[in-house]
């Protein structure tokens, strides 16, 4: 009768050594950088800085695409950076629903004027990925862009 006490007792034992032990596994995005994101943020505000740009851009391939717009939108308007004029265009398509260029259509009118507005001025800015969404979609091309950046 002893014996069946003692396993029990050892197996309690084991069981409860073997729950403390465990180590608690982080797990971490592949995209997490070693930056604080408000550091970042503020680099981007108040600099532009564009190595703090990229970097957000990887923090956000984990995240909704639109949390990029704000960034892109001050880094195109208040900076005039070519990569975030066409992030503009890109992340009204992806956020819409709209992965494909020839999908741009399906935008409401002022959503795909919007996003054409900034596909072009992106190609202005020397951006390949514009230039060549230009070139494959001729009537993409505005003309005369009623955004006039220096």
């Amino acid at each position: 009768m002893r014996m069946p006490k003692y396993i029990i007792c050892i197996i309690v034992i084991l069981f409860v050594a073997s729950c403390q032990n465990k180590k608690k596994v982080e797990v971490k995005s592949m995209n997490d950088l070693p930056y604080s994101l408000d550091s970042l943020k503020r680099k981007i505000l108040n600099k532009g800085d564009t190595n703090s740009y990229h970097a957000l851009r990887i923090i956000y391939l984990d995240h909704p695409s639109e949390n990029l717009l704000f960034w892109a939108l001050i880094m195109a308007n208040k900076f005039q950076y070519s990569q975030a004029y066409y992030d503009v265009y890109y992340t009204l398509l992806v956020s819409s629903k709209k992965i494909n260029d020839s999908d741009i259509n399906m935008l409401d009118d002022q959503t795909k004027n919007m996003a054409l507005r900034y596909l072009n001025l992106a190609a202005q800015k020397g951006d390949m990925n514009a230039i060549d969404i230009l070139k494959d979609n001729p009537l993409f091309v505005i003309k005369s862009s009623p955004v006039r950046h220096k």
